[in-house]
């Protein structure tokens, strides 16, 4: 209580006295005294302090946090490993991103999940332009490069598939379907066109010469089934003795495999039929060597005999031997008209 002169009656009289407090204006009291007075009163005695009990009792510090033993079989066990801030509100602390799960895939974008698993939904992926965009994505250089590589490296082992179209080789590179889509059509024109012209000049009476839009449907038929339905015929006969060649490589090398022709038709234009043929055929020379060249290695490195190579690979030679005889006798024969 509080007196009118300002200061604070003292009622320890009224109480038992305080074996912890130390009053150093009370000379008749030392840290000596403390502990039997402590004792009188039944409170515990403190622990000394340094030098004497002038202070607080001396709380023991905690063991380190690596030397807590936590039990790693108790799903509730508290870790005290540092916590990423970045998945904190998507969930437990435990939880891997989604990112960081699914497997990332090269050739396609599409996630394991949306991977076609019926066989409708596997004829369903063939027809979608989803996966066929990135056997698009090339520009002017790389064309020319190839058009030119199918020329220049046509009897060289593998050359053309590996180092310019990138099949197997780390550069960047990979097959296209937009060179042998664009070789193709343009060399149906390009027969439209110069058979026409051949049956004009072989033509007996000019006056009644008509152009035949015939010979473009014809192209058309001719060079899209080597250009397509050969690659399909070969890939189900790769598969089934199971040779490693896509039908993405195949229509990439039938594709490029008519750059010889353009050369070749306009020849054709010449009135003396010998170098019709004698350059279609040294036009169908380059495109077989071409298109053998790149594939007997990985028939060779097959599983399968040399007993059934040989037949496939002459199966090959075969094709583009009547391929030559349809477009010597039906486009360019001096009986056309």
């Amino acid at each position: 209580m509080m007196t009118s002169q300002g200061h604070i009656e003292d009622h320890d009289g009224d109480f038992p006295p305080n074996p912890f407090r130390y009053d150093e204006d009370d000379e008749d009291i030392t840290p000596s005294d403390v502990p039997q007075q402590a004792a009188q009163v039944g409170a515990p005695v403190p622990a000394p302090t340094d030098g004497g009990f002038g202070g607080p009792p001396r709380v023991p510090l905690p063991p380190p946090i690596s030397s807590v033993p936590v039990d790693v079989d108790d799903p509730y066990a508290t870790s005290f490993e540092p916590v990423n801030t970045s998945y904190v509100g998507s969930g437990s602390i435990d939880q891997v991103p989604a990112q960081q799960t699914a497997p990332s895939t090269m050739s396609s974008n599409v996630s394991l999940d949306q991977e076609p698993k019926g066989f409708l939904q596997r004829i369903t992926a063939c027809v979608s332009v989803e996966n066929y965009k990135a056997h698009f994505d090339v520009d002017t250089a790389d064309i020319v490069e190839r058009v030119i590589g199918s020329v220049t490296l046509c009897n060289s082992p593998d050359e053309f598939r590996q180092t310019v179209l990138g099949v197997g080789m780390n550069n960047g590179k990979s097959p296209d379907l937009y060179g042998p889509y664009w070789v193709t059509l343009t060399l149906m024109f390009f027969v439209a066109m110069t058979s026409n012209m051949h049956m004009y000049i072989h033509s007996n009476n000019l006056n009644d010469f008509e152009y035949d839009i015939r010979h473009l449907v014809r192209a058309m038929s001719v060079l899209s089934f080597f250009t397509i339905g050969l690659p399909v015929v070969f890939f189900f006969t790769f598969r089934f003795f199971g040779i490693q060649v896509t039908l993405i490589e195949l229509v990439c090398l039938y594709g490029y495999s008519l750059v010889p022709y353009f050369p070749a038709v306009i020849v054709c234009l010449i009135p003396w039929g010998f170098f019709g043929w004698l350059f279609l055929l040294a036009a169908t020379g380059v495109s077989v060597m071409l298109v053998l060249r790149n594939v007997a290695g990985p028939v060779l490195a097959s599983e399968i005999s040399q007993s059934k190579a040989g037949p496939i690979l002459v199966a090959v030679l075969l094709c583009h031997f009547v391929f030559f005889l349809v477009l010597k006798l039906s486009f360019y024969h001096k009986h056309a008209h």
